[in-house]
């Protein structure tokens, strides 16, 4: 069920079939015309002034004084050289934004809940009243001739309703009446408490119906105010910018999202405009972007293989001081970023094909990322390829990254290289990067050296235990004294993988947050037959 609905149309079906409804943004503001707030604040913000038994008179006198006299004499007052009354003057003044005693009113409940949705910092209001109560209300038409502004504000004692009417469809404003569907209420000068009832629009719901209103049932500022003055207005520049139906648009606002860190909104954003436009490369390698942040990693993968599959709209403004005209140079981040969902899906395999063919790519330009080096390093460390993984980190390393030097001293930990571990942990510590656990893996390798003091080992493949496969490694002393003997020492694990590349057109968005590292592994250290 929709919020209009929920929170609206399933109260407007308990009222009769000729309410009128008015919205207003703002719950505390009372049921008042404009020609009314114009008068409490001409009197220093005075609210007791309606109940002033001498309201009804000062009432009258504005309109007469301050709005009519005045539009006449500078020659509004006529209509193809026939004189309007002042009924039809007030309405005509009211239309282009004078502070009448004409209190704006729709048929349309959904009308009256556009305008109540309006701001977000405060709870709205519709007003409804039961314009087919003939006690309380009394229809007059449009050019009905009645005796002025007098007879229409200052009720006689014998009078008991409020006075009510619909303005003509004519001129300028002809289109805005017709598709508000308006009826004027005339507050003498006030609307009787109790012939009024309302429903409360929640703050927080009002971004959501708005939205429902444009897409389900056409209702917005462009639907509303459809004349000249009403579309420069909803155009002004105060005036919000409503959903623009272009691709190129919802990528922008797309990647503010994603700047934000905002990455559900940013999908649903990357969505309108891959419907918008379905062959656009960069649109998918963005969204691919956004679920690998969120987990997503099957869907992101998805999202770079369609990306790979309209490269050649890769991307529309690239930096070309840095790769020219050679295009398919551009393509290496795609390539980076499927390899690393496919990493953290735990395809191994396939992440190795998507970094070397990255790295062949990258090549071609005048780019070194360590990213690829060291990321390739942490595939070959799972598939068992233990020197392979030693010449990427060591790329890595000469290119200044540290968690390679990390990683590998845990690679060389792992493989029963412990003097070796102790190099790469001593460098990284030297380095003053200690952030991860270099130190207690540094002092763990230093104690089983103590222990093999000298001795030969033989070092065991390494096998995965338990539902968390945990890596063992097994070292087996080859030294007499030592049958029985064995003991756990339990490393940290691998620095995970470095994030995803970022957007390389003009939006200069930044890379991915990075990868989960390893739980950690264990070396045994045992004597022959323990």
């Amino acid at each position: 069920m929709s919020v209009v609905e929920k929170t609206f149309l399933s109260s407007v079906r308990e009222f009769p079939g000729e309410c009128a409804f008015r919205g207003q943004a703002d719950s505390n503001w009372a049921l008042h015309s404009a020609a009314t707030r114009r008068l409490i604040g001409y009197f220093n913000g005075d609210e007791n002034l309606t109940r002033a038994p001498q309201f009804p008179g000062i009432y009258a006198t504005y309109h007469r004084a301050v709005l009519l006299e005045p539009a006449r004499a500078q020659g509004l007052g006529n209509d193809a050289g026939q004189p309007l009354s002042d009924l039809q003057l007030l309405t005509r003044l009211q239309q282009n934004g004078a502070a009448t005693g004409l209190i704006d009113f729709s048929w349309d409940p959904l009308v009256a809940l556009w305008f109540a949705c309006g701001g977000s910092d405060r709870d709205g209001r519709v007003f409804v009243l039961d314009l087919g109560d003939r006690s309380s209300f009394r229809r007059i038409q449009f050019d009905e001739r009645v005796d002025g502004v007098e007879q229409l504000f200052q009720q006689s004692d014998d009078e008991t309703e409020q006075i009510f009417f619909e303005a003509a469809a004519e001129g300028d404003g002809a289109v805005r009446v017709l598709r508000q569907r308006g009826v004027f209420v005339i507050g003498r000068p006030k609307v009787p408490d109790e012939v009024v009832r309302t429903i409360e629009i929640s703050r927080s719901d009002k971004e959501q119906i708005r939205q429902e209103l444009e897409e389900h049932y056409d209702i917005s500022d462009r639907t509303l105010f459809a004349d000249v003055q009403g579309f420069s207005t909803a155009n002004g520049v105060q005036a919000p910018l409503r959903e623009i139906g272009s691709a190129k648009f919802r990528w922008f606002r797309g990647n503010q999202f994603w700047g934000k860190g905002d990455y559900y909104d940013a999908i649903t954003l990357y969505d309108k405009c891959i419907e918008l436009d379905g062959n656009w490369s960069e649109a998918y390698y963005q969204r691919g972007n956004a679920k690998a942040e969120v987990g997503e990693f099957r869907e992101a993968r998805e999202d770079y293989d369609m990306s790979l599959k309209f490269k050649e709209r890769l991307f529309e403004v690239w930096k070309e001081k840095e790769y020219g005209s050679d295009l398919p140079a551009l393509l290496w981040p795609i390539f980076y970023n499927r390899g690393n969902v496919r990493a953290a899906s735990e395809d191994y395999i396939g992440a190795r094909e998507d970094y070397d063919e990255a790295i062949r790519l990258m090549q071609r330009t005048s780019r070194r990322v360590s990213a690829l080096y060291y990321n390739r390093g942490n595939a070959h460390v799972h598939l068992g390829c233990r020197d392979d993984a030693d010449r990427d980190f060591r790329e890595a390393i000469d290119l200044g990254n540290d968690y390679a030097l990390y990683n590998r001293g845990n690679l060389y930990a792992a493989s029963g290289d412990f003097e070796e571990a102790i190099h790469c942990y001593d460098e990284l510590i030297w380095k003053g990067n200690d952030r991860i656990d270099a130190s207690y893996n540094r002092t763990l390798t230093e104690e089983i050296l103590k222990r093999i003091d000298g001795s030969d080992i033989r070092v065991h493949t390494p096998r995965y235990e338990g539902p968390e496969r945990s890596k063992t490694i097994e070292v087996e002393l080859d030294a007499s004294g030592v049958d029985g003997y064995k003991e756990y020492f339990n490393f940290s694990g691998d620095a995970g993988n470095a994030g995803n590349a970022g957007n390389l057109a003009e939006s200069g968005l930044p890379g991915g947050k990075g990868f989960m590292g390893e739980d950690g592994f264990a070396v045994i250290l045992r004597g022959q037959g323990s």
